[in-house]
């Protein structure tokens, strides 16, 4: 696995995380200064 497939599986996880805690996805694209559409793609992938 190459140095960029860790960190995108590091942000699934993390992002995965805070929807198991109820944070919606609008919410964690703020926190993080990403697009929802980012998040949702990311998530879809897994």
């Amino acid at each position: 696995m190459g140095i960029e497939q860790g960190i995108e599986l590091n942000r699934f996880e993390v992002y995965q995380t805070m929807l198991d805690k109820g944070f919606s996805i609008k919410t964690i694209a703020s926190i993080f200064s990403v697009s929802e559409e980012s998040i949702e793609k990311l998530l879809m992938k897994a």
